[in-house]
């Protein structure tokens, strides 16, 4: 008597398929981590810039005729080091940055009369206000240092930073010795 023949059952096409997708993906994910683990020294490394490894640049900019926002941005950008490539968060990476002419700043529009300046002198009743005009009469530099303070961090690291802004109302500056570079801006 000859034996019954097995009856040869074969999976709906889309049970093949998915099958097949799963190995494929299975092959594809181990072969790409050992790819991963054979090659990782040669992979491009994400660089985090150490305090102590940061190289800072002298630069001078000269003020006369600039407009306030336009170069009070990029002053802010060199002093927090977005300029770098090797720009890191939490690291202080930007350049020291000398200002000159202060007092010959510009502002658009009527800003020069309207923009006004408000402190308080902690007292009740003690808010105090001046005009751009007379701010720059008074004190040039101040104008640009509130400026550049309000684009940079608040806190410790802000702080840091905004040391490395060194401005000074006429042309004449105290950092020949550093040779500072010419920043057009």
């Amino acid at each position: 008597m000859p034996l019954p023949q097995p009856r040869i059952v074969s999976l709906p096409i889309k049970l093949q398929v998915q099958n097949l997708l799963r190995v494929y993906y299975i092959f594809r994910w181990r072969f790409l981590t050992f790819l991963f683990i054979a090659f990782k020294a040669e992979l491009m490394k994400t660089l985090s810039a150490k305090p102590e490894t940061v190289k800072r640049d002298w630069y001078v900019v000269d003020a006369a005729g600039k407009t306030l926002g336009r170069l009070s941005t990029e002053i802010a950008r060199r002093l927090r080091g977005k300029h770098k490539p090797e720009y890191t968060p939490h690291v202080d990476t930007g350049d020291y940055i000398v200002v000159i002419n202060a007092g010959q700043v510009r502002v658009t529009g009527n800003k020069a009369s309207d923009k006004m300046y408000y402190s308080h002198t902690g007292f009740p009743g003690g808010i105090k206000s001046i005009s751009f005009e007379k701010l720059v009469d008074k004190a040039p530099e101040q104008v640009i240092q509130k400026s550049v303070k309000g684009m940079l961090p608040k806190g410790p690291l802000g702080r840091a930073m905004f040391m490395k802004l060194k401005i000074y109302a006429g042309a004449e500056h105290p950092h020949a010795a550093q040779q500072p570079k010419e920043l057009d801006i």
